[in-house]
This record gives C-alpha cells, sequence and structure tokens, in this order.
C-alpha cells in the first residue's frame, strides 16, 4: 500500500502496523504555504481487487502570522420579547474572538464595531502574543431585522495593521409572540 496526493501544502507517511489490515497514516503539515483553508485527496494504492484506491479528504488551513479565531460571528437569530422575559439569556449570548500575533512580544490592538447592540471588551494574554476580544450584546439597543457589520481590530503589527471580522444575525421584533418549547 502506498499514499498518494498533489499537495504541497504537507506531507504523508504510511506505516504498516498489521500487514494487508491495519496502516496508520500521518500527515503533516508544512505550514509554510499560502495562508487559507485548503480541501486535497489523499488516494491510497491498495492491492486488493475490490478496493484497489481508498481516497480520504485532507482538510487543511494555515493561518497568516496575525490570525483571529473564529473569522466570523454569527449570532443566529436573537428573540428581543424572549431576552425581555429571560433576562439571564443575554448573557448566553456572549462571545469571544481570539487574536493571535505567532512570535509577538508587545501586540497591541483596539477594537470596534459598527454594531450599535454590541458591546466590545478586550484583555490581553500574560505573552502578550494575544488579545480576547469579548462580544457582549445590549439587549436594550436591539432592533428588528437582519444585521449584516463587523467587528474591526487595528493592530501594532506592522504587515497585519488591521482586520475585519464580519457580524451576523437576525433579530425578531417586539410584540412577536414567545417561541414556545
Amino acid at each position: 500500500m502506498r499514499a498518494e496526493h498533489a499537495s504541497s501544502r504537507f506531507t504523508t507517511q504510511l506505516e504498516v502496523l498489521q500487514p494487508g489490515r491495519r496502516y496508520r497514516l500521518s500527515l503533516t503539515l508544512k505550514g509554510d504555504g499560502p495562508a487559507g483553508r485548503m480541501h486535497d485527496t489523499i488516494t491510497l494504492v491498495t492491492s486488493s481487487r475490490e478496493h484497489p484506491l481508498l481516497q480520504i479528504q485532507a482538510n487543511t488551513n494555515v493561518n497568516e502570522r496575525v490570525h483571529v479565531f473564529p473569522d466570523e460571528v454569527d449570532l443566529g437569530t436573537i428573540s428581543i420579547d424572549y431576552l425581555k422575559a429571560q433576562s439571564e439569556t443575554a448573557e448566553s449570548l456572549a462571545t469571544s474572538l481570539m487574536l493571535y500575533q505567532e512570535g509577538g512580544k508587545n501586540f497591541q490592538i483596539s477594537a470596534t464595531t459598527d454594531i450599535p447592540f454590541l458591546e466590545l471588551s478586550t484583555s490581553q494574554a500574560l505573552l502578550k502574543d494575544r488579545y480576547e476580544v469579548r462580544v457582549k450584546v445590549l439587549p436594550e439597543k436591539l432592533k428588528p431585522g437582519e444585521v449584516n457589520g463587523a467587528v474591526v481590530v487595528v493592530t501594532n503589527d506592522p504587515e497585519f495593521r488591521r482586520l475585519t471580522i464580519p457580524v451576523r444575525a437576525v433579530i425578531e421584533g417586539a410584540g412577536r409572540p414567545l417561541p414556545s418549547n
């Protein structure tokens, strides 16, 4: 058995655990290619007449030196009426973005948003190579409709000065019935 692929993003190694029965396929990401997500196929060539080829999907992700996780915020559907009835639910809508600077020593950021019902706060990690941006929903500022906005992060990194993180939500208007369980 052997492994074949056309990708230059990674290398593979096939180890025989039990000849003709069990194998271990290891993939090592090189990490020096272009940033982004890629989907490649690894083909295992076998001696089997019934299954001469086995295909395995390899999903890889290489980040830029400065990157954010997650790369978008989807708040889903938010019911104003439900939030009014269940005040503790607003806290459950809070989320965090993590911004990383690989090899950073004194990474600095500021974060803003064009969405009026979001409140942002930032905190730096002890190693000073990352920040958390806490995204909190302010229920009193919600208005019905579809939301397509962003969190914009400005950094002190000379190569990555600005990152834009998309934010989506659908706000259901006041006066509608509460969702039933």
